[in-house]
């Protein structure tokens, strides 16, 4: 059971992050889209939608509807503008991510190349290439890794919270 475990690693989040942080700066533009857009794309899929499906729902089962009237199309005709919003802000994110990903990993890819080839002829004598380049590869890997905890993990989950917690807080007051 003990072996299954992973082994914490002993690195800091700060230390990791000053290594990206330059990264990030580099391609600020597409950092920027992408939280804009994650923001806008979990607003109009997690908050809108429900409220509109809610209205929709309330219309038809009140009984203060009767067929299909201007309120129900009006209510329909703005779910199917806020499930397009919603899908063109993903693949708006889905772009920018797919930009800064590949190029944030070319250029810690060129930076890594350059930390590895000022080592001495005595620490390639003594590591293995497969290590070297395996640890490069964990290196630039964890750019994206990183980014994607962020923008998933944290700053969706908080712009959806958020935007929740307004619309029921609107409802009761």
């Amino acid at each position: 059971m003990s072996e299954e475990k992973k082994e914490k690693s002993r690195v800091k989040f700060f230390t990791v992050f000053r290594y990206f942080w330059p990264q990030i700066k580099l391609y600020k533009w597409y950092v920027f889209v992408c939280f804009i857009a994650a923001a806008i794309a979990t607003i109009s899929g997690f908050v809108w939608s429900p409220v509109i499906y809610g209205k929709i729902i309330s219309g038809v089962t009140s009984g203060t509807f009767f067929g299909i009237t201007p309120v129900i199309k009006q209510l329909f005709v703005s779910l199917i503008l806020v499930t397009l919003v919603n899908i063109g802000f993903w693949r708006i994110f889905d772009y920018s991510i797919l930009q800064l990903k590949t190029k944030g990993s070319k250029s810690l890819n060129d930076q890594s190349f350059g930390m590895i080839i000022k080592h001495s002829r005595g620490f390639f004598a003594n590591s293995f290439s497969g290590a070297i380049i395996a640890k490069q590869g964990r290196y630039v890997s964890s750019f994206a890794a990183i980014f994607n905890t962020i923008v998933y993990s944290f700053w969706a989950t908080l712009i959806g919270l958020a935007g929740i917690l307004i619309v029921l807080f609107g409802k009761n007051v």
